[in-house]
């Protein structure tokens, strides 16, 4: 039933409503998550994901969705013979799905440093076919080039890995690759031309969009999604109108942010507040729109997977 439930809004007070109390005396839905069968399943968005006991699968197994307000959005952006950059890919999720959206004419450069995360996504990517189109890089990224460690939480759902400890006792380090943007896809992959950029890498966003200099500033520069967290960043002592100033000095110029739904809402870059919300920037110079945008050729470039 909750499947089928066709809205967003409501559909977790309605979860809650059917499954609290029934899981050990507990009146907390994310329990559910302990018992989340290992099982595959296909999304309403047509993707294949195994389901793990992890409260990162959550919303997948109750709903048969995944970020749906970022999906919808996305796909509103998203053309055949796109090429895609996924910086966070996770397990895997939304390089499979943009994949799917871009077709044997497109391409997806994702980027996951933290082993046991890239080797889900790798499956996904098998499990949905799309391994000629998604180039799994397992690699962070970042400023510069080197090393990081990338943290991931014992008491934390599977989605949440940062460069930082966030304070807690729990955190794991992961010693990972750090490349760029500019290093990876110009020096390294030789990709001519990239379409649209989501980032949602728990705080490190700022430092991603600092080492892409050369592709923002670009005549067609990317649509560039990214995400603010305020926790993370307070972790790093930053602020949300720090995290968009690469952007701004790259001359990007239009901000929307994502709503409920995928509704989209026009805003100033000075009313990034440091709520948690998801953003779209453009740069009006590029010629994309958020609904109907400047088509190019399919764009060159080789895959050599890390």
């Amino acid at each position: 039933m909750l499947r089928a439930y066709p809205g967003v809004a409501g559909r977790w007070r309605l979860a809650s409503a059917l499954i609290a109390g029934r899981l050990d005396g507990s009146a907390s839905l994310w329990r559910l998550g302990e018992h989340i069968p290992a099982l595959p399943l296909r999304s309403k968005d047509g993707v294949t994901v195994r389901l793990q006991p992890d409260r990162g699968y959550l919303e997948l197994y109750l709903f048969g969705t995944y970020e749906p307000a970022n999906a919808r959005a996305f796909s509103r952006l998203v053309r055949p013979g796109d090429t895609i950059v996924d910086v966070g890919a996770n397990v895997g999720y939304f390089a499979a799905l943009l994949a799917r959206w871009v077709g044997a004419s497109g391409r997806v450069i994702a980027f996951e440093p933290v082993p046991h995360l890239a080797d889900a996504a790798r499956q996904t990517i098998a499990d949905n076919g799309v391994e000629d189109v998604v180039c799994l890089q397992r690699r962070a990224v970042g400023a510069a080039p080197g090393h990081i460690a990338v943290h991931t939480f014992r008491g934390l759902p599977l989605g949440h890995a940062s460069t930082t400890t966030l304070g807690r006792a729990d955190a794991v380090a992961h010693e990972c690759e750090l490349t760029t943007l500019d290093v990876a896809l110009g020096d390294e992959l030789g990709v001519e031309r990239v379409d649209f950029v989501k980032i949602d890498v728990e705080g490190a966003e700022r430092d991603v969009l600092a080492g892409a200099t050369r592709l923002l500033a670009r005549p067609d520069a990317p649509i560039v999604h990214f995400e603010v967290n305020r926790r993370c960043l307070e972790d790093r002592g930053l602020l949300a109108a720090q995290v968009v100033e690469p952007l701004r000095d790259a001359g990007y110029d239009e901000l929307w942010r994502i709503g409920r739904a995928g509704r989209l809402q026009r805003l100033a870059f000075t009313d990034v507040t440091d709520e948690g919300a998801d953003y779209l920037a453009l740069a009006s110079r590029s010629g994309r729109t958020v609904d109907g945008r400047r088509r190019g050729p399919a764009a060159a470039g080789r895959c050599d997977e890390r």
